[in-house]
């Protein structure tokens, strides 16, 4: 293998993938860890990026893949509001086990940008900052983020290992599978439903800011040890984001609604049933969703961007032109 100076992995996913991208665009030496089946066609094809195959639970080929890596960005988890606990724990802790344990073998390793979520906090009526205490709600994703971040912070403690950790809200932008992609397909179903009208803050923030936001992070010589909430500065509802995606793609706005307490009730229920069922496909709705939906997501991002000066630098209004464009693309 030849030299290299940073690790990104998730690549063949929504963040990763723009974050491998553009660390190549700054000419910067970045390999990205995939399997072999994974899809890696939005990454540079013109050499700049090395890509290393195998599995972050398979510490052989983990280890070939760290060679000479001294940055580590960690995008790849599991991130999803229904899966089986132990895909959730094998993805978001035992990953994270397996590369701080290589990690610290490195000679020169500087920095672990590990990205973790909001959900951490265990969706409270009120966002605040990251002096909030972390709480496990009985949700996998939940826990697993909350003990993946655990395992980080014990070996920062114990041992100085170098981490930062960014948690972001709710990210969008276009190759967004798991929110814009999905919600576009209730839009187009008529299926869409919104919590309490819709009324909660989505605490946006569009990729390009969250990488803007990594890459400043793992840059600075004062961030290990440190939490970073990010979010976008603009303030927009469930009800504004479907809405806008809505109109500009030419589809319906949504007409569901449901309060919190009630979508929580059905949000169970379903859950119970699928469990009883053993069926492995999502249910049509589950308590994580209805957090997600129902809850102030607009968590303070002063701490960003007085230590790692950032700042949004794409606005709402060009995130979703640039988003629809995407989706539109897709439909041809």
């Amino acid at each position: 293998m030849i030299a290299s100076e940073i690790l990104v992995t998730g690549a063949s996913g929504f963040l990763g993938g723009y974050l491998a991208n553009r660390l190549a665009d700054d000419g910067r030496k970045v390999r990205v860890l995939a399997r072999r089946s994974s899809d890696v066609s939005r990454l540079n094809k013109d050499g700049s990026i090395q890509f290393c195959y195998g599995e972050l639970e398979d510490l052989n080929s983990l280890r070939e893949c760290m060679r000479n890596v001294k940055t580590v960005f960690h995008c790849a988890a599991m991130s999803s509001d229904w899966g089986d606990e132990r895909a959730f724990w094998r993805a978001n802790v035992l990953a994270i086990e397996n590369l701080v344990e290589i990690a610290k073998e490195s000679e020169g390793f500087n920095c672990f940008l590990h990205v973790s979520s909001t959900d951490v906090y265990g969706y409270p009526m009120f966002p605040g900052d990251e002096s909030r205490e972390l709480k496990k709600v009985g949700l996998p994703y939940n826990e697993s983020k909350i003990e993946g971040e655990a395992v980080l912070w014990r070996a920062y403690r114990d041992v100085g290992f170098p981490v930062t950790i960014l948690r972001p809200a709710t990210i969008y932008g276009p190759h967004s599978m798991s929110i814009v992609k999905e919600i576009y397909d209730h839009l187009k179903s008529r299926t869409m439903l919104l919590v309490n009208r819709g009324e909660s803050p989505a605490g946006l923030v569009y990729v390009d800011n969250l990488v803007d936001a990594a890459i400043a992070a793992a840059d600075s010589h004062d961030t290990a040890g440190k939490a970073y909430d990010i979010t976008d500065d603009e303030v927009v509802s469930w009800f504004g984001f479907a809405n806008t995606l809505a109109d500009r793609t030419g589809t319906k706005r949504p007409f569901l609604n449901l309060s919190e307490s009630i979508a929580l009730k059905c949000g169970y229920l379903f859950e119970a049933l699928w469990r009883a069922l053993n069926i492995s496909t999502r249910p049509p709705l589950t308590r994580h969703a209805v957090y997600l939906f129902s809850r102030d997501q607009q968590y303070d991002n002063r701490k960003a961007k007085v230590e790692l000066g950032y700042e949004s630098r794409v606005s709402f209004e060009e995130g979703m032109n640039r988003t629809v464009e995407w989706l539109k693309s897709a439909d041809d």
